[in-house]
């Protein structure tokens, strides 16, 4: 499974928690996720369930397909979606467009790209700073479009965007050597080429 579409599909909590758990371990191939238009919050993103919440029979067959992991008598912990952005690095696309997510979330799914490269660091957008955050460099397109993203989101993912974007340059020039100087950026080390955050209050 490479491209994963649930789009417009009234995903709720317990929903997108067996997707998480899914995609962390069993499959952690997948490239394309579309999850837009499902009414998801912050909560959904980043928050798991206790273990008085959690769904006996759906542990069950989370457990029963991963015949590597742990076995049905002693459930895995639940993974929040978070976890998808730090196990999986060969996602390329992610849509996450009208739902309700706002800054904490994107805080939250930025930090998780950092653990992705081995590197965590205390996010905020006064804590953002280049020496401390690695590349992420598959992740192409990353829509957030009509959420309820504030400036602060905003600032954040900006930053972000520009020192992964800096990070692979500086690593692009080393690999090249510096007697042999860049006169044009490759393409291929974009670390993103699209992004939309477009915020519900835009669209009025």
């Amino acid at each position: 499974l490479t491209v994963l579409d649930l789009s417009d599909s009234s995903i709720d909590h317990d929903d997108i928690q067996e997707i998480a758990n899914l995609l962390v371990r069993v499959n952690t191939h997948v490239q394309e996720i579309n999850l837009s238009s499902n009414y998801l919050d912050s909560h959904d993103i980043m928050a798991t369930p206790s273990s008085t919440d959690q769904p006996t029979t759906n542990t069950t067959t989370v457990a029963s397909i991963n015949n590597n992991h742990s076995s049905a008598d002693q459930p895995p912990s639940p993974h929040p979606f978070t976890d998808v952005l730090e196990h999986n690095q060969n996602i390329t696309r992610l849509d996450l467009s009208s739902n309700d997510i706002d800054d904490e979330a994107v805080i939250a799914m930025i930090q998780a790209m950092m653990r992705s490269s081995s590197l965590s660091s205390t996010l905020s957008t006064s804590t953002l700073t280049s020496a401390s955050t690695p590349s992420y460099t598959n992740l192409r397109v990353w829509n957030l479009g009509r959420n309820s993203i504030t400036e602060e989101g905003a600032i954040a993912i900006a930053s972000f965007l520009r020192q992964q974007s800096e990070r692979a340059s500086r690593q692009q020039r080393r690999r090249r050597g510096s007697s042999h100087p860049i006169t044009q950026k490759s393409k291929n080390h974009t670390p993103m080429k699209s992004i939309s955050s477009t915020n519900h209050s835009d669209t009025g």
